[in-house]
């Protein structure tokens, strides 16, 4: 929990650097762009959209309805280990961390489609630190979480691994097709290796 308000504070510290640079860039566009409008509408730009107190209400209705599916979630989890005769942790590793992560899947897809890179990594990166800190550190803070075998000799490497390679990738500044390909095929070893296929 504390390196993740570490990681917080830096990039909050850090984020007028990047706007200044960003601002640099297309300000002159974003300019012109109000020009036009005032002159062929007449009309100011418009202000921008004022949280509304049905916004709360979704989210607390949203952050509700996770909590009860989760609940659901890891009974699902537990029943399935049961009759498949398998770790839960395989299951949680699988297909618990696919379910979970399609969303930020189709985010980065949607993002890279449209050109907007930063988008897609920035999810990346954000949502990777937002689970090894504090989705493990929140639950760490109200029981001990034990480590059992599976996690510890694969998920563990495998997340070693893969958090070199994303350090190799953020020091070239850019991830290329072959980056990509090469990702895909280490997941795959990795669940062949999890479900003891070689």
């Amino acid at each position: 929990m504390v390196s993740y308000l570490i990681y917080l504070l830096y990039t909050v510290m850090h984020k007028d650097d990047t706007r200044t640079k960003e601002t640099e860039k297309i300000m002159p566009t974003r300019q012109q762009r109000r020009e036009l409008i005032t002159v062929f509408k007449g009309k100011e730009v418009k202000k921008k959209p004022i949280l509304k107190i049905k916004d709360f209400v979704i989210l607390i209705a949203g952050v509700a309805g996770l909590a009860l599916r989760a609940k659901h979630l890891i009974d699902s989890v537990v029943e399935l280990s049961g009759l498949f005769n398998i770790a839960p942790a395989m299951i949680s590793i699988t297909a618990v961390a696919i379910g979970t992560s399609l969303p930020e899947l189709i985010v980065s897809i949607k993002a890279a489609l449209s050109g907007k890179s930063e988008i897609a990594i920035g999810n990346i990166f954000g949502s990777n630190a937002f689970n090894a800190l504090v989705v493990v550190g929140l639950p760490g803070i109200f029981k001990n979480l034990a480590v059992d075998e599976v996690t510890f000799s694969i998920g563990v490497p495998a997340m070693a691994l893969a958090t070199l390679l994303f350090i190799i990738s953020g020091i070239s500044r850019r991830i290329h097709i072959w980056d990509g390909a090469m990702y895909l095929i280490l997941y795959i070893l990795f669940i062949g290796k999890l479900f003891k296929l070689f």
